[in-house]
């Protein structure tokens, strides 16, 4: 399958979780599920603004987390993509308190961009309410699987009951500007 393949089922599958309000396994109870056709979802920052931002106070962190990632770009390292939890991936929630996100990024020639992101992720808790985790993926890749396996369970758990209950998103950043 070809990357524009595997896109393209992303991109079906995300308009029929979409279509049924995100449900963790859309296509039915399980028995069927491939990383392409359940959460987290795959959608582009255009669906992040049109299906999630639906609320004022949602509308405000997606901008702020927009400013976020045009910052990242400012210090020289290009955000891939996003996954996306806690209480923003809960449709439910008109109001969350912030995004909880891991923003994965390739350093390329900047090297280790670690020093320069540390204080990014503090300000962008504290000023724009996005809790953020910069994870390099031009790295081993054992780092990046650790990472996006804890982080998917992190953000799909209710904290009250460590239950799994809202799928987390994955944004696709590849090709925006």
């Amino acid at each position: 399958m070809t990357g524009a393949d595997a896109r393209g089922r992303l991109a079906d599958s995300y308009r029929t979780a979409r279509a049924q309000d995100f449900p963790l396994f859309p296509q039915d109870d399980g028995d069927t599920a491939t990383p392409f056709n359940t959460y987290p979802f795959h959608a582009r920052f255009n669906d992040l603004e049109a299906d999630w931002a639906f609320s004022e106070q949602r509308r405000r962190l997606v901008q702020n987390l927009e400013r976020v990632i045009a910052k990242t770009r400012g210090i020289g390292v290009k955000p891939m993509a996003l996954l996306i939890g806690g209480s923003f991936a809960d449709r439910s929630n008109a109001t969350p308190e912030d995004i909880d996100v891991v923003i994965y990024y390739v350093a390329g020639a900047t090297g280790s961009a670690g020093h320069r992101l540390a204080p990014l992720e503090r300000d962008a808790k504290r000023n724009g309410r996005i809790d953020c985790r910069m994870i390099p993926i031009d790295v081993d890749p054992l780092i990046t699987i650790r990472a996006t396996a804890f982080f998917s369970i992190l953000y799909a758990m209710e904290k009250s009951s460590r239950k799994v209950r809202r799928a987390p998103i994955y944004v696709d950043l590849t090709g925006v500007p």
